[in-house]
Parts: C-alpha cells; structure tokens; sequence
C-alpha cells in the first residue's frame, strides 16, 4: 500500500489512552471512538481535529474549522 498519509496503527498505548479519557468523560454525548480520536490526536500532536462535534473542544481540543478561522496554520 502507497499513500502520503500517515496511516495509524492502533496499539495497546493507544488503546489505553482512549480508555482512560473515556473514563473522565462526563456526557454520553463523547463515545468512545470519540477518546480514540482525542487520544491518537495527542499521541501524533495533532495541530486540530477535523470535526462537527464539539465535544472534543471540552477535552482542550481544537476544532478544524476554529483552526483555519484564526489562521494558526
């Protein structure tokens, strides 16, 4: 397989951060697939995440579309 995309590998590092965030969540409205995002998010320093769900801005996340908005780039 070729791409110029990082492809992610999901390891037992990763599968233990999102486990741990999904424990802190405090709304349903956060899945766990959610914490999977946030927590490969933080493990590749991820500048924002490509969402509509706000959700991920009350776990210190930024958004794409706030992102692009303040020019951060």
């Amino acid at each position: 397989m070729s791409t110029d995309f990082t492809l992610l590998s999901i390891t037992d590092d990763l599968i233990n951060s999102a486990f741990v965030l999904y424990q802190l969540q405090t709304s349903k409205e956060e899945s766990l697939f959610d914490c999977y995002i946030m927590a490969a998010a933080k493990q590749y320093h991820a500048d924002c995440i490509f969402s509509f769900d706000w959700g991920y801005t009350k776990n210190g996340f930024t958004l794409a579309q706030v992102f692009v908005k303040k020019g951060s780039y």
